[in-house]
């Protein structure tokens, strides 16, 4: 049985985030490739005539290792990434060759003023060297990067359903049931009909927010039968008040991320005035690639707006890679909404 504890401090000394990692690298690396190098070149893993001759190869040999990894490492970690790995792994190589041919000539400059014998470079063997060496940083980046890139994605996936969470557990807060359930009361007295219908459209509500826990997007058909059920209850609440009109044909094709509709309605809602003399009247435009919802601004005096609810939708708009774009003219409120597909 391997004692895990025994050799946990080994393996924290030698994470990808010690300082002990490289130099390990480093000198494993120059060791294995020495050994390669000294079979193919005399058939013996240890050719040297003396300790003296092994120490001068080490030095000639060790230091441009050294050199060359760490040119590498800036080269491939350092310089920020660009648009495409394909046009990252192309640049990167043109400045790693670049590098390894400046570094060689740098070499042959500085040995010649020690040793005029010495002063050669096996150019086939750097060429080796520096291949072996970039690849193996460039997967080493990658992977790592594939790794950041599963852990953003599964870190966006966690906030989606966690904002769905939140859309459910706004449905189902007391405020809003209190409100709901006084709309009611107030119509099974008056108009059955209206009362029956008000019971449905609560209902569709209630099962589209049911339906879209743990989905990442939904089909803009769908969320708009939502936010139109949504709308019947508000023109009630609100005594006629409020009303939502809607221009351009919405594709069945296009997709946008659950409640984004009525959050940009209660938005709207939240920070306005709506009453008899200000009536509110929410705009939803439909484009080839993306939507736009817009409401005139009269302002609740009392409210201060934290944009936090908009803020929380960009973030998880971002996980598509897809970018909200709000306009505030004091006149007009604009969110313009792109398009999952």
């Amino acid at each position: 049985m391997i004692d895990i504890k025994k050799w946990l401090p080994l393996y924290k000394a030698l994470s990808l985030n010690s300082k002990l990692l490289h130099p390990c690298i480093v000198i494993a690396y120059y060791i294995l490739f020495q050994l390669f190098y000294n079979l193919i070149d005399s058939k013996l893993l240890w050719p040297y005539e003396s300790m003296h001759q092994f120490m001068v190869y080490f030095a000639l040999n060790f230091i441009p290792i050294v050199i060359t990894y760490i040119v590498n490492y800036v080269i491939v970690f350092s310089r920020p990434s660009t648009s495409t790995q394909s046009r990252k792994l192309t640049i990167d190589i043109l400045f790693s060759f670049a590098s390894m041919i400046v570094v060689n000539l740098l070499f042959l400059f500085v040995v010649s003023y020690i040793d005029e014998q010495l002063s050669r470079v096996n150019w086939a063997g750097t060429v080796f060297n520096n291949i072996f060496i970039f690849l193996g940083l460039e997967v080493t980046y990658f992977v790592k990067n594939h790794i950041k890139q599963i852990k953003e994605i599964s870190l966006a996936k966690q906030k989606v359903l966690q904002y769905q969470y939140d859309a459910l557990r706004s449905q189902v807060d007391p405020h809003f049931l209190f409100n709901t359930l006084n709309i009611l009361y107030s119509l099974v007295a008056k108009d059955t009909e209206k009362s029956k219908a008000f019971i449905l459209s609560l209902s569709r509500i209630y099962r589209f927010v049911l339906e879209q826990q743990g989905r990442e997007k939904v089909a803009l058909k769908d969320e708009i039968s939502f936010v139109e059920e949504y709308t019947k209850i508000l023109i009630l609440r609100y005594n006629n008040n409020f009303s939502i009109k809607m221009n351009g044909n919405p594709s069945k094709l296009q997709y946008i991320i659950p409640f984004t509709l009525q959050l940009l309605v209660e938005n709207a809602i939240k920070h306005n005035k709506i009453s008899t003399q200000i009536p509110m009247c929410v705009t939803i435009d439909f484009k080839n690639d993306h939507l736009t919802v817009s409401n005139p601004i009269n302002r609740k005096e009392s409210l201060h707006s934290t944009q936090i609810g908009l803020k929380y939708l960009q973030k998880l708009y971002d996980v598509y890679e897809r970018k909200i774009e709000i306009s505030d003219d004091n006149k007009t409120f604009i969110v313009t909404i792109p398009f999952l597909y």
